[in-house]
């Protein structure tokens, strides 16, 4: 968002809400198996805010400004918006939900392919359209 109001800042708001949905379903999980029905479901709703960040018309999770839009024009290797890492190496950060982000993709020919472009180099940077081993949101990629 680009509205920094009330007691802080937001330092990668993209990261911190795909973080922050990991979180959440791990929450859900465990409230669901302790048979806490109402915090499963309040958490399994929050773990899926990543989609709110999802730009189906360039496939990545971005920052979008206070008003609902996303930024305009948004380089794949821009570090804005997240912590670590840019656009390409943080599309992979949706563990909880694979098989939704594939979907959003557009299945799994598309991001085979796209992990496949990810992997020509390793360990490239935080400002490269490659892998990057550095943070977390590409521990779990491969």
């Amino acid at each position: 968002t680009d509205d920094f109001t009330g007691c802080c800042t937001a330092y990668g708001p993209v990261s911190t809400t795909l973080e922050y949905a990991t979180a959440d379903y791990s929450i859900s999980r465990l409230a669901g198996t302790l048979g806490d029905t109402t915090d499963a479901s309040t958490f399994a709703q929050r773990a899926a805010n990543w989609q709110n960040l999802f730009a189906p018309d360039d496939g990545l999770i971005q920052q979008k400004l206070a008003n609902g839009q996303f930024l305009a024009g948004p380089n794949p290797t821009t570090e804005y918006g997240y912590v670590e890492g840019n656009a390409l190496q943080y599309a992979w950060a949706v563990p909880h939900d694979l098989a939704g982000l594939v979907a959003a993709m557009g299945g799994r020919t598309a991001a085979v392919a796209r992990l496949d472009a990810l992997f020509m180099q390793l360990n490239a940077g935080p400002n490269t359209p490659f892998a990057w081993s550095g943070n977390e949101s590409g521990f779990a990629t491969p």
